[in-house]
């Protein structure tokens, strides 16, 4: 009943509490809760969007629906938190949930720009090499928020690392490997340390360092004069 109180914030808490009490997927909930995602208050549809994922089965189409909905959301915080847990619904290579998450990295707001790269490298196949390249170019993300595109180009590096890494399902091609690694040695002579760091660490989890790559070793040598303690010790990980 209090999803229904008059106050935003008690019905807020009432979603929250449901996380936490529900055991057993009830129908008459979840149509509850997916009807939260319609709130005119985006706190209500944010923790909408969290409640729904715990008090439903596991990639019932009704809540996919109710994800992808938010993820067109007016509100930033709730397109962030529809892709915190689209991972959970959707196994990995799932056309269409990549699909969706694709057209938010272009999203005018750098934190969900950053969340879409990293909810690309939980569902995203690991072959996937128009992921790759859409996450690539986001290495040279720029604007007026600098802090917030530091944010992205971090994001976006730890998703290369992952979406290119060898694992479950196909290998990466090593065509895309040598894409995704352009992209992170570029981003070697980064301003801000963790950036830098982070290209060290993808070059490692990229992993082409094959014999008679000269290029990349001596690009990361270099690397090894960095100012900073924490990009020397990723530089030599990744050597």
């Amino acid at each position: 009943e209090r999803l229904e109180d008059s106050d935003f914030r008690v019905r807020e808490s009432a979603g929250a509490v449901l996380c936490k009490l529900s055991t057993v997927h009830d129908e008459r909930l979840v149509q509850q809760v997916l009807l939260r995602l319609g709130s005119i208050h985006s706190v209500v549809r944010k923790n909408a969007v969290r409640t729904l994922v715990t008090v439903s089965t596991p990639g019932a189409p009704q809540v996919l629906d109710g994800i992808k909905m938010a993820l067109k959301d007016s509100d930033a915080q709730v397109r962030i938190a529809a892709m915190q847990v689209l991972n959970t619904q959707v196994a990995r290579g799932d056309e269409s949930a990549v699909r969706a998450v694709l057209s938010e990295l272009s999203d005018p707001v750098p934190d969900v720009r950053a969340a879409a790269s990293e909810c690309l490298s939980l569902i995203s196949a690991r072959s996937d090499k128009k992921v790759i390249s859409a996450l690539t170019s986001l290495l040279s993300d720029s604007g007026k928020d600098l802090y917030g595109h530091l944010i992205v180009r971090g994001a976006a590096l730890r998703a290369v690392a992952a979406v290119s890494r060898d694992g479950e399902g196909a290998p990466a091609s090593p065509r895309t490997k040598k894409m995704a690694m352009k992209g992170a040695l570029g981003c070697l002579g980064e301003e801000d340390w963790w950036v830098r760091r982070s290209a060290a660490e993808a070059v490692k989890s990229v992993a082409v360092l094959e014999e008679g790559n000269d290029d990349v070793v001596e690009r990361l040598v270099a690397s090894l004069q960095d100012q900073h303690a924490q990009v020397r010790r990723a530089v030599c990980d990744a050597l």
